[in-house]
């Protein structure tokens, strides 16, 4: 299946905004046919913090990306369970999958698994002008912290 074909919209309700859109397939990735560089974290306990989410990623992909945002409810000062991160190259997209993909988050003694998809809005410079004109959050972190 080529990546053109998962955005035909089709009748029955799996137009463009389906699941199936979302999901990464590595082959696609390795092979080439899916450039798609923005992803989108899941699953992500409350209580991790931007800093912890951050070590956990730069412990292995410091400089493969640049941009990485975990919104965080203002009202109870938790991380909404989702992130989005922008990798520099598709490619990237491969070790990290390899590593986060369906795993155990490590602290708070959570039972959740880390999910991985694409993210609705690719790359950083749609990241940034849809935060400028959707979100009242604070600015996400742009580039990675060494």
């Amino acid at each position: 299946m080529c990546i053109r074909d998962r955005y035909i919209p089709s009748f029955g309700g799996t137009g463009e905004d389906s699941k199936e859109n979302f999901r990464i397939y590595l082959r696609d990735v390795l092979t080439g046919v899916d450039l798609r560089t923005t992803v989108m974290i899941k699953n992500i306990p409350n209580k991790y913090t931007q800093k912890m989410l951050l070590d956990k990623i730069n412990s292995n992909h410091s400089m493969e990306y640049d941009f990485l945002y975990l919104p965080i409810d203002q009202n109870n000062n938790c991380n909404m369970g989702y992130a989005f991160i922008n990798f520099t190259s598709p490619y990237y997209i491969l070790r990290f999958y390899a590593e986060m993909s369906a795993k155990k988050w490590e602290k708070f003694n959570s039972e959740k698994r880390c999910q991985l998809a694409y993210a609705k809005v690719q790359g950083l410079e749609g990241l940034m002008k849809y935060l400028k004109y959707n979100s009242s959050q604070p600015q996400p972190v742009s580039s990675p912290l060494p």
